[in-house]
């Protein structure tokens, strides 16, 4: 039974407890829905009134347009456009369109006056800026202009330096190539002088042998020289020995005499100068139709066309100079010992013949012609000296000029002291000139080397000396 009201009681709270959460639980939700209604109330006229306040504004933001676009002022306040303050809306639209325009009161009227005197004002300072601006186009174009020229005038320059540089490149190269070319010739030439040395060594050793050949009168002075006076010594004498045999064969050819004492007397009679030394060929054939002739000599080397060669009978193998009978010119060389000549001068009763001997003192086989000219050397017929004339003459036939009298000397041309025309001396001779002219030929007669005339020296060429004037063309001489 106790446990039976146990449970009734537990369930009369239960249920107790059960009502009175019911009944909070009403009254909770009748106060929240309350609560809810009250909001939406709130919100409702909240929202009536910002439409209201909106359209208000926008009526009013129309009107401001309206305003703007009749009179370009909105009435509105700029602080707060929903009030209207001209005043405020006058002053802000001048302060913020034209803040330099400080007129009072301000109107359309005044602002209209002072915008005009601003453009005035400004359009004054545009015609100046453009003027400044007219000045800086023309002065930069001509600056333009003259760093245009400048640049044109720097290419210029910069092509020159390399043009320059390109010569001076080349030119190096050219240097550099004759420089390399220079050290290979001197490497030779060293070569060579080692070789010249001791061939000039030997040719000492042989020429000091030489001692036991050479004359008495000649050797004391051949010991005391140096070597290159004893060859000296040694060709004068050899010089003196030839003469001497030929003259003595030739006499023995003409006379058949075995006396010497009668060829030495004969031999002596004639002067080595007048006689010629011997034939340097033979005429084997003449054209009298074209005037010419073939001679044959041991060699034509040295022979050149333009030489002049005298025509002697067979019969005397040594005649004298002045025993020519003709005179002729080389033309050509027809082989290495035969050359045709031009018959320039003969006899009729006395013609070329074949068998006729042909000499000259300007040329021999194989040997240089070299000369010396002494003396004042008159061609034409005036006060300036000719040798440049008379070298060219001599060059012409293959001779050379030198300066001195040695053992190799062919010839000295003797031009004699200057022509006077009247009282007036050539300048070009002076006092040296004639000591010169004595010296050397003391010197060809020591050395046994022949001495001639300059008239007989242009016999020799086959010219006539009055032919040579600067004004007229030269002429042949005549045979005889």
């Amino acid at each position: 039974m106790a446990a039976q009201r146990t449970v009734v009681q537990s369930l009369s709270i239960t249920l107790i407890v059960f009502v009175m959460l019911t009944f909070i639980l009403a009254v909770t939700t009748y106060l929240g829905f309350k609560g809810k209604f009250d909001a939406d109330a709130q919100a409702a006229a909240a929202t009536e009134n910002a439409t209201k306040t909106a359209d208000d504004l926008a009526a009013q933001r129309k009107n401001n347009e309206l305003l703007v676009n009749a009179i370009g002022i909105a009435m509105t306040d700029p602080a707060d456009p929903t009030r209207i303050n001209p005043e405020k809306a006058i002053e802000n639209w001048f302060a913020q369109r034209f803040g330099d325009f400080k007129e009072d009161p301000r109107s359309y009227e005044k602002l209209a006056l002072w915008l005009q005197d601003a453009v005035r004002e400004k359009d004054s300072q545009l015609q100046e800026r453009l003027i400044e601006k007219e000045r800086t186009v023309a002065e930069a174009n001509k600056a333009r202009d003259d760093a245009a020229k400048r640049a044109e005038s720097f290419g210029e320059q910069v092509k020159k330096v390399e043009q320059e540089a390109e010569a001076r490149k080349q030119e190096y190269d050219g240097s550099v190539k004759k420089h390399q070319a220079d050290m290979d010739q001197l490497s030779q030439d060293y070569k060579k002088a080692l070789e010249e040395a001791n061939q000039l060594q030997e040719i000492e050793q042989a020429v000091a042998r030489a001692e036991d050949v050479v004359s008495a009168r000649s050797l004391d002075a051949f010991k005391s020289k140096s070597t290159v006076d004893r060859v000296d010594i040694i060709l004068t004498e050899l010089r003196e020995r030839e003469r001497a045999i030929n003259r003595f064969n030739a006499l023995l050819a003409k006379l058949r005499m075995a006396d010497p004492a009668l060829q030495r007397t004969v031999a002596d009679s004639a002067p080595l100068d007048e006689r010629v030394d011997g034939f340097d060929g033979r005429v084997i054939a003449v054209n009298q139709a074209d005037r010419t002739a073939l001679v044959l000599c041991d060699s034509t080397r040295g022979m050149r066309p333009g030489l002049v060669l005298y025509v002697y009978g067979p019969d005397d193998p040594k005649p004298l100079v002045a025993a020519r009978k003709a005179t002729v010119e080389v033309m050509e060389l027809e082989s290495p010992t035969l050359a045709r000549v031009r018959i320039r001068g003969d006899s009729i009763g006395d013609p070329i013949v074949s068998g006729d001997g042909v000499a000259t003192s300007l040329w021999e086989a194989g040997a240089q012609f070299t000369a010396v000219m002494v003396g004042f050397v008159q061609i034409d017929q005036d006060l300036a000296g000719d040798d440049a004339r008379l070298q060219e003459l001599i060059e012409g036939i293959g001779g050379s000029v030198e300066s001195s009298v040695t053992p190799l000397t062919t010839m000295l041309i003797d031009a004699g002291p200057p022509q006077l025309f009247g009282l007036e001396k050539p300048k070009d001779w002076r006092e040296r000139d004639e000591k010169r002219r004595e010296r050397e030929l003391r010197e060809a007669r020591r050395l046994g080397v022949q001495v001639i005339g300059i008239n007989e020296f242009m016999q020799m060429l086959g010219l006539r000396r009055d032919s040579l004037d600067a004004n007229r063309v030269p002429e042949a001489a005549s045979a005889r």
